[in-house]
């Protein structure tokens, strides 16, 4: 299943650029939807603003597993951005941390 679109975004996370103040780039991550043949759910999310902007998804077992995946995913895919896009931040956090905290034990 390839996706189009988040869908109904229930959280953005805004990030910018130190060599250009105007530009900017946004995470979306989208409500959670139930897989149409399965009891687990998937989370859409997407980086736009940089990159190839094309919306992924994370599983999990419920809504609530989807969006933590989804959440374990995009620092990866936003490290993964920095060689090409090196002042790429969020807010004045240093270079690499976009925000997301590890999971805890």
């Amino acid at each position: 299943m390839k996706l189009t679109h988040v869908g109904e975004v229930i959280a953005t996370r805004r990030l910018r650029f130190d060599d250009d103040p105007k530009r900017e780039a946004r995470v979306l991550i989208g409500k959670p939807i139930q897989f149409s043949d399965s009891t687990d759910y998937y989370c859409p999310y997407q980086i736009v603003g940089v990159g190839t902007q094309k919306v992924g998804r994370a599983g999990g077992f419920d809504g609530v597993q989807a969006i933590e995946e989804a959440i374990r995913i995009l620092p990866v895919e936003l490290t993964a951005l920095l060689k090409e896009n090196p002042t790429l931040r969020w807010e004045d956090a240093p270079l690499g941390n976009f925000g997301f905290r590890e999971p805890s034990i």
